[in-house]
């Protein structure tokens, strides 16, 4: 697979998955594999620019340009000399907040056929028993439209959204529901789930037992 047929959806929930796999990522992985890479690789460029700021990726690449070939090996070290950090132990130790939710985009053609009353968000196909949906109350058929009052219009949106979030002990969670319209519910981002450290350059945010965000 490409990488411009990949569809960055799961930066945060690859990344937890893929952790240091993603520096042995070769052109001759599955299509799935290849997929998560993508995604992890995403994830981890958008844990660095949180860690380091905006001009941490360009001051990377800026390094890069001096070399005429570069592997895997070398632009991990020049991260690792240019940020003052070390990129292997940030990927060992970073875990996403899960919430027990699959999800799938709220098509148009849905949204006429069942007169729904939304107009973009992200309709949840199952919630995990006990888990953190579960817990605020999330209930299959809902429509997930914002996120601490962000709007959610893909799962990109959802992952980025609860990123963001992830020092929070709840999240805002407004929905839509067939009969009762629009809602807010409160989902749990505590002890289990976001319990944060920082040290040494590097970000861990201890994940619960429940499934991920994104596809398994």
């Amino acid at each position: 697979m490409a990488p411009a047929q990949c569809q960055h959806r799961y930066p945060f929930s690859c990344l937890d998955r893929v952790r240091t796999r993603l520096f042995s990522c070769h052109q001759r992985s599955s299509d799935r594999l290849n997929s998560d890479y993508y995604n992890a690789a995403l994830g981890l460029f958008l844990v660095l620019r949180e860690e380091f700021g905006e001009q941490a990726l360009p001051q990377v690449i800026a390094e890069t340009r001096k070399k005429e070939f570069l592997n895997g090996q070398e632009l991990m070290e020049i991260t690792n000399r240019t940020l003052r950090t070390d990129v292997r132990r940030l990927v060992e130790t970073f875990s996403f907040p899960s919430t027990g939710l699959k999800t799938q985009p709220l098509s148009r053609a849905e949204v006429l056929n069942k007169g729904m009353q939304v107009e973009q968000g992200l309709q949840v196909t199952a919630v995990e028993a006990r888990s953190p949906a579960a817990l605020a109350a999330i209930q299959q058929g809902d429509v997930i439209t914002a996120v601490c009052g962000t709007p959610i219009t893909g799962p990109l949106d959802l992952e980025m959204a609860l990123f963001r979030a992830r020092h929070l002990d709840r999240v805002d969670v407004t929905i839509w529901r067939p009969a009762q319209g629009s809602i807010s519910l409160s989902l749990p981002m505590g002890e289990a789930t976001s319990r944060t450290t920082r040290s040494a350059g590097h970000v861990s945010v201890q994940s619960s037992r429940y499934l991920g965000n994104g596809p398994k």
